[in-house]
């Protein structure tokens, strides 16, 4: 992957973050930050608000609060244009174009490149991710999957953002395929662009995160260095229950 300038590349910051479901206040008052080359994960339980805080900065849910990119406040803009600015959603479930193949898919990644701008990026996608390549034409619904994850990430790659918003990359995926994500985003991170990433393996998360995010309730309740966290597990388990030792 190309090495982005890390003067250059905007940073995230979200400050007061709300967001409603009729009655249900499911984030309430999030503030949180990514620059350059960071890894940033946000750990919590199921229904603590982590998700619903990823499609409000991506503008995919209706919310409350400032959300600003490179100095500029982007909390009016809609999803498609705070695309544009180079933000992309890795969402829950991968997603993937099931009839499509994996090249197909890819090219979607890639719209509005000229073909050979498009063809580059792809094949930086396949040197991240091998499999992929082997598997190009095949159909996206028949991929295991591990596989899936790997092409909902490349997706994502092939539109060249600036950050990425992960949703549960790890979910239901098998310890190794678990460890070539993971590997992958730090890989990613490498190059300047920012993560920010939620998840619930919280192992696989702090090893390749910066600093962690710890949200109850829809509030974040704590906030530090990965490595801090990962050296104190008394503090993770109280913080974070059963979830710290899974």
């Amino acid at each position: 992957m190309p090495i982005l300038d890390g003067d250059n590349v905007p940073t995230l910051e979200v400050s007061e973050l709300n967001v409603r479901y009729g009655a249900v206040h499911a984030v309430r008052g999030v503030n949180l930050s990514v620059k350059a080359g960071e890894v940033v994960v946000v750990l919590g339980s199921n229904g603590a608000g982590k998700s619903s805080s990823l499609r409000a900065i991506t503008g995919l849910t209706p919310s409350t609060g400032t959300v600003v990119w490179g100095g500029k406040d982007i909390s009016s803009l809609r999803s498609f244009q705070r695309a544009r600015l180079g933000i992309a959603l890795v969402p829950e479930g991968r997603r993937v174009f099931a009839p499509l193949s994996v090249e197909e898919n890819l090219e979607l990644g890639a719209y509005g490149a000229g073909g050979a701008e498009r063809r580059r990026r792809i094949a930086e996608v396949y040197e991240l991710f091998p499999r992929l390549g082997e598997r190009k034409k095949s159909l996206s619904g028949y991929l295991s999957g591990g596989e899936q994850q790997m092409l909902a990430f490349g997706r994502a790659l092939a539109a060249r953002p600036q950050l990425i918003l992960m949703d549960e990359p790890s979910m239901g995926l098998a310890p190794s395929v678990v460890d070539i994500v993971m590997d992958s985003v730090k890989a990613i991170a490498q190059t300047g662009l920012g993560i920010l990433m939620v998840e619930q393996n919280v192992t696989a998360a702090l090893e390749v995160a910066d600093r962690a995010a710890i949200i109850e309730r829809g509030k974040v309740v704590a906030e530090d260095e990965a490595q801090n966290l990962r050296e104190q597990p008394a503090v993770l388990k109280a913080l974070l229950g059963s979830l710290a030792t899974d």
